[in-house]
C-alpha cells in the first residue's frame, strides 16, 4: 500500500524498518521498547498489511492488519481483517493521520474481499467514529479457593474422592510441546463458538512466547491438557500464578487465561485442576464469557464475584449483504434495515432481509425501512450479543415500524452470548 496523508508519505514498512515501527508504537502507548519483546512479537506481523505514515524517513503513525476469520451464528467462518498496532507519535496527533490510515486499511480489506473488520480497543472512545461497534463482551471473575467446590458429580469431581483417578487425566505440557498441541485443540474445540477468531502460527508464537511485559506482574504461563478415557486430548487450560507471601503464609493467586473443553466432564476436570493446586488463595479469570457456566457449577455461587465487565471484540461491517447472508437466523421473517455509514460509506444503504429455514437472502431495496441504525450499531448486534430492543431503549436505533425491534430480536437471537478470547 502507498498513499499520502496530511501531505506525508504513507506506505507499508519493509522488514528492515520493523524496529522503528515497533518503537513508534511503543512510544505512542507510553511503553519502553524492549528488545526481547520486539523480537518475540515479530512473527505476528504481516509486513504487506502494515501501513505507516513517515516523516523524514521515520514512522510517526502506525497500523497493521492481521488476516483472520470470525465464527458467525450458524458456524460459518467469515474472513476478517484484524486492525492492530495502532499508534501515533506525540506531536503528530490531531492531524488526521489515524483517520487516514484506518480509511486506507478498510478500503484494502474490501479489496481483499474481507467483509468485516475487527479490533480490540486500547482506548474505547476512538473507534466508534470509524464504524466499529462492540460485538462481544467478557467478564473477570474472582473465587476464593476455599469455596472452589463444584456441584456436579462427574467422574473427575466426586465429593468422596476429589483426587480420583480421573483427575490424573490432566497433565502439564512443556513449553516446547505447547505450539504443536494447543493450536489444533483450539481449532477443534473452540471454533464452534460464535465470535471466536482464527489464530495463525504467528499469533500462537507470540502468545506462547509469554513475553514478560504481558504478564502484568504474574508468573509464567502453564498449560495443562485433559485426556478422555481413550487417551485423546479434549481440552486445555492456560494459567499463571502470582506469588505473594505475607508473614509466612501464602496468598498466591491463580489466573485462568484460557480454558477450552470439549465436554462438561472435561470442563470440570480442568477447573478442578486449578482448584486443587497447592498454596493458592484466590482463583481468578481475566476474560470469560458473560454467560460463564462456572457460576452454575459451584456450590456457593455468591462467592464467585464478577470483578469486571469489559468490551472485547469490536466489529466493523463493510459488506452488509455478505455479512447478513453469512450468518444463520433463529426464525423466519422479513426486515428492512436502513444503515448509515458516515465513514467511507462502505456499508451504507437500505437492505431487505428475508429469512427462511435459518438462512437469509439480502438485497438492496427502496421499501420503507423498519429500522434505522448506523453501521457501528449494526456491527454490535450482528453476532447476537445485544438485542435490537436494548439498542432502541438506549437510543442507538430508530424503530420506524412498530414492533420491528422485537422481530429483529427474534431473527438475530443466539443460544449463547458470543465470546472472543483471541486478543490482538
Amino acid at each position: 500500500m502507498h498513499t499520502r496523508i496530511d501531505n506525508l508519505e504513507a506506505r507499508s514498512i519493509e522488514v528492515s524498518e520493523y524496529e522503528a515501527f515497533y518503537r513508534t508504537t511503543c512510544t505512542a502507548f507510553g511503553e519502553e521498547p524492549k528488545t526481547t519483546a520486539m523480537e518475540a512479537e515479530k512473527p505476528s506481523v504481516e509486513f504487506d498489511r502494515t501501513l505507516a505514515v513517515f516523516d523524514r524517513g521515520l514512522p510517526v503513525a502506525t497500523t497493521a492488519m492481521l488476516t483472520m476469520d470470525v465464527v458467525v451464528p450458524g458456524g460459518h467462518r467469515l474472513p476478517l481483517g484484524g486492525l492492530s498496532w495502532v499508534g501515533t507519535m506525540p506531536g503528530y496527533t490531531r492531524r488526521g493521520l489515524l483517520t487516514g490510515l484506518v480509511q486506507a486499511q478498510l478500503q484494502d480489506m474490501l479489496q481483499r474481499e474481507e467483509p468485516v473488520g475487527g479490533l480490540w480497543a486500547s482506548e474505547s472512545t476512538i473507534y466508534g467514529r470509524f464504524g466499529f461497534g462492540v460485538a462481544t463482551w467478557s467478564i473477570g471473575l474472582t473465587l476464593p479457593r476455599a469455596h472452589a467446590r463444584l456441584r456436579l458429580n462427574t467422574d473427575s469431581n466426586t465429593d468422596s474422592n476429589p483426587h480420583s483417578n480421573a483427575d490424573r487425566s490432566v497433565g502439564l505440557l512443556t513449553t516446547e510441546s505447547a505450539l504443536d498441541i494447543l493450536p489444533p485443540l483450539y481449532d477443534r474445540l473452540a471454533r464452534g463458538d460464535v465470535g471466536s477468531l482464527g489464530r495463525n502460527e504467528g499469533w500462537w508464537r507470540v502468545h506462547l512466547a509469554d513475553i514478560e511485559e504481558h504478564r502484568d506482574g504474574g508468573g509464567p504461563l502453564y498449560h495443562a491438557v485433559h485426556r478422555d478415557a481413550k487417551g485423546n486430548l479434549d481440552g486445555y487450560v492456560s494459567y499463571r500464578i502470582t506469588v505473594k507471601w505475607e508473614k509466612g503464609y501464602p496468598g498466591n493467586s491463580l489466573e485462568v487465561v484460557q480454558l477450552v473443553a470439549g465436554s462438561l466432564e472435561t470442563t470440570c476436570a480442568l477447573w478442578r485442576h486449578c482448584f486443587d493446586l497447592s498454596l493458592i488463595e484466590t482463583i481468578m479469570a481475566s476474560s470469560r464469557p458473560v454467560d460463564e457456566p462456572l457460576r452454575w457449577m459451584i456450590h456457593d455461587a455468591r462467592r464467585l464475584q464478577i470483578t469486571r465487565l469489559s468490551d472485547a471484540l469490536w466489529l466493523r461491517i463493510l459488506d452488509t449483504v455478505r455479512c447478513l447472508e453469512a450468518r444463520s437466523y433463529a426464525t423466519s421473517g422479513r426486515l428492512v434495515l436502513e444503515v448509515a455509514d458516515s465513514f467511507g460509506g462502505f456499508a451504507r444503504g437500505r437492505y431487505l432481509l428475508e429469512a427462511d429455514s435459518g438462512r437469509a437472502q439480502v438485497s438492496r431495496t427502496r421499501r420503507s425501512p423498519d429500522l434505522r441504525l448506523d453501521v457501528a450499531t449494526l456491527s454490535s448486534a450482528y453476532l447476537g450479543g445485544v438485542s435490537f430492543s436494548a439498542l432502541a431503549a438506549a437510543g442507538r436505533l430508530e424503530e420506524v415500524t412498530s414492533g420491528a425491534a422485537t422481530r429483529a430480536d427474534a431473527l438475530f437471537a443466539v443460544p449463547r452470548a458470543p465470546y472472543c478470547s483471541t486478543d490482538f
